[in-house]
């Protein structure tokens, strides 16, 4: 779906909405809604309509234009979710200084649900989705549930390859979180040459992987019925 609000300006507004910084992690959000572990839970149900902001110098803009559509007054709680990237104090500024000038409510902090004039704000950081925060990205999230409790070899295979290409040619890694997701999916037959959101779709994550217990938590407590 695009990030840009005229080209779904007539979209029904649902009750709960989540906002998400791209998307890859749009798709990430929705097979986790649709994945069995949630299926049977009202609260993770049609309900809810996941959009892509686009990048996180778009947020405020989102926001405006999201509360001038029609439909608008339908939306009783909003989950804003990005990452944490190199610092993630910054990020929790960002999204505060988007709700200001949105003129919606402004949690103190992660994971934390704010009601004001009939509306509920709740923002959380990949890749922790939780109230403990620590700076990375939605891929540090999906490489952390791919590899917890298993395969910690093949973890240790690629960071160690990572690590001789470093020291041997002399590369830099400015975006490390991708190339260790991406070179775990060149690995695999299932994944290879897909994207992180593309992969959700064929089952590369756990979805009852307890790492996603506080972003299930945050939207039970914010959404519902």
């Amino acid at each position: 779906m695009s990030n840009s609000l005229n080209r779904f300006d007539r979209l029904y507004m649902t009750p709960f909405l989540i906002l998400c910084e791209g998307k890859d992690a749009q798709l990430f959000i929705i097979e986790y809604l649709n994945s069995t572990p949630l299926m049977d839970d009202p609260r993770f149900s049609n309900d809810i309509l996941v959009l892509d902001f686009g990048g996180i110098n778009q947020l405020t803009n989102f926001l405006i234009g999201l509360r001038n559509m029609d439909g608008y007054e339908n939306v009783k709680s909003i989950l804003i979710i990005r990452d944490a990237e190199k610092d993630a104090d910054s990020a929790i500024k960002s999204i505060k200084s988007s709700l200001y000038n949105s003129s919606l409510p402004i949690p103190d902090t992660c994971n934390i649900w704010q009601k004001e004039n009939d509306i509920s704000i709740c923002y959380t950081l990949f890749p922790t989705c939780s109230s403990e925060m620590r700076n990375g990205t939605l891929e540090d999230l999906c490489i952390a549930i791919i590899f917890d409790n298993y395969l910690k070899e093949k973890e240790q295979d690629i960071d160690g390859f990572i690590s001789s290409f470093i020291d041997k040619y002399e590369v830099k890694y400015p975006r490390i979180h991708k190339n260790r997701i991406h070179l775990y999916f060149s690995s695999t037959n299932e994944y290879v040459g897909m994207k992180i959101g593309e992969a959700a779709k064929v089952g590369a994550y756990d979805w009852a992987s307890p790492l996603l217990n506080s972003l299930k938590h945050a939207i039970e407590s914010g959404f519902e019925q």
